[in-house]
């Protein structure tokens, strides 16, 4: 099909409506063109277009979503990675977008964390509390340096 015909397609319109509403990844793209068609080699044109014409970009979804998670979920870069790992972003571009996160920023907020949930564990044992607080970062993505700098920096040990 010629790409002004494609163009003209309601599923290209409905998608590009989707992509224009909200940042997304190929993959988002992808899953939700296969529920509207059956057919791969259309699936590829629309998603070719797309990226053509700035719908979709890998680099700026990336950006957007590592910002948009550390700031609003308190994730750490692992589980920002892993999560962008999951929706088929290049590492590349995973790696680019990690960096546009501020070190003291990030350090500042795992401190942050770290000292809310400290006041929040009731163990008055200091070596089970600073367990506590570890696996709790841990879980959250943080990686084990950063989560011994902000104990020191929280004096959770003491």
């Amino acid at each position: 099909m010629e790409k002004l015909d494609r163009i003209k397609s309601p599923i290209f319109l409905k998608t590009a409506l989707y992509c224009s509403s909200a940042e997304r990844c190929k993959s988002e793209v992808i899953e939700r063109l296969k529920k509207e068609t059956n057919s791969l080699d259309e699936i590829e044109e629309i998603v070719a277009i797309l990226e053509e014409e700035g719908y979709i970009n890998e680099l700026r979804y990336a950006i957007s979503y590592v910002r948009d998670k550390f700031r609003f979920n308190k994730w750490g870069k692992i589980k920002i990675s892993y999560m962008l790992q999951c929706k088929k972003i290049p590492s590349s571009i995973i790696t680019e977008a990690l960096a546009e996160i501020d070190d003291d920023t990030y350090l500042e907020t795992l401190t942050a964390l770290v000292l809310s949930k400290s006041k929040s564990i009731k163990s008055t044992n200091p070596s089970d509390k600073k367990a506590k607080i570890y696996r709790f970062a841990a879980s959250r993505g943080f990686e084990s340096e950063s989560i011994r700098q902000a104990l020191i920096q929280c004096r959770v040990d003491k």
